[in-house]
């Protein structure tokens, strides 16, 4: 899988974990949100780490959290808003080409 009109791998560096890495502060798996405080994504981001026993990372913008799972740096992402097609349809696009589902 690669990326642009030369097929570039799909990478970038450093991300937000690059200084938590040891998994203390930060246990896995990460679940990427951006840093709303609604009260609906309160509550999906401490299910989500309830569930799976991991940590919240926050990424700003749909497209790097979305990057992020693709690249496998966070097991998931979770977004509260729509802002345009890119956030709908892209992440599906790139995930899928990167052989996930």
């Amino acid at each position: 899988v690669g990326t642009g009109v030369m097929g570039a791998p799909l990478t970038r560096g450093p991300y937000p974990l690059d200084r938590n890495i040891d998994g203390v502060k930060y246990p896995r798996p990460h679940i990427a949100t951006g840093d709303s405080t609604a009260d609906v994504m309160i509550a999906c981001k401490e299910s989500a780490i309830k569930a799976t026993g991991g940590s919240n990372v926050i990424y700003g913008g749909a497209g790097n959290k979305i990057l992020a799972a693709a690249l496998g740096e966070v097991a998931g992402s979770m977004s509260i808003k729509f802002g345009g097609p890119w956030d709908l349809c892209a992440p599906h696009a790139i995930i899928t080409a990167m052989g996930g589902r």
